[in-house]
């Protein structure tokens, strides 16, 4: 259970679908230790943040975090030793991390490859919806739409590289994509309606 996976430990990281954070953090906060240190990698971070204040409200080593770097493919047979490398991490703390807790996450995003940020959660949210989530959802619309066509079968055959560039984020795993878009919805809107507003641009322009 995660109550005995916890007990003891040093270091626990919450790496599940974002809504099951919030189950994990109210199942694990009457054992894990007070001086553990708790970093979560969900995709948003105003919801976990408040989350952890909820459940762990005396705690002071729950630190925020997001890896920016990730797949469309899950499960073991997906893992990736060097999917870190590189990528950044950004470290959001709570107003109650203590500095040991924060230079511990900051240790573990360098021991995987990565380059740490520090970003507040409102500002990670608002960034990661236009950079991550509204095009995750963009890429869902257009292959939706494609894929309604009547000429679908002729359109299939034709798709290529570009196709599947544009559309790779529409593999997201549904789950994930539903917690994302319920937990960041304000801002993920508002991405999607500046996108609407720049495709309308397009279409209204003139040539000259």
């Amino acid at each position: 259970t995660p109550q005995h996976a916890v007990e003891g430990a040093d270091i626990v990281i919450l790496a599940t679908p974002l809504l099951a954070i919030r189950r994990m953090i109210e199942e694990i906060a009457p054992v894990v230790d007070a001086r553990a240190v708790i970093v979560d990698t969900g995709s948003t971070k105003t919801e976990v943040l408040r989350w952890a204040d909820e459940y762990l409200p005396e705690h002071e080593g729950f630190v925020g975090g997001q890896p920016m770097a990730g797949k469309t493919r899950t499960g073991p047979e997906a893992a990736d030793a060097d999917l870190f490398e590189g990528a950044r991490w950004v470290v959001v703390p709570t107003v109650r991390s203590s500095e040991g807790a924060i230079n511990v996450a900051l240790w573990l995003a360098d021991a995987l490859g990565a380059t740490s940020m520090f970003m507040d959660a409102s500002e990670h949210d608002a960034y990661v919806a236009a950079i991550s989530h509204m095009p995750m959802l963009a890429a869902c619309a257009m292959f939706s739409m494609e894929r309604a066509s009547d000429a679908w079968p002729e359109l299939s055959v034709l798709a290529a590289g570009g196709f599947r560039d544009t559309t790779r984020l529409a593999g997201t795993d549904p789950a994930m994509a539903f917690d994302i878009a319920v937990t960041n919805r304000e801002p993920t809107i508002h991405w999607l309606n500046r996108y609407i507003g720049a495709l309308v641009d397009l279409r209204d322009r003139k040539s000259t």
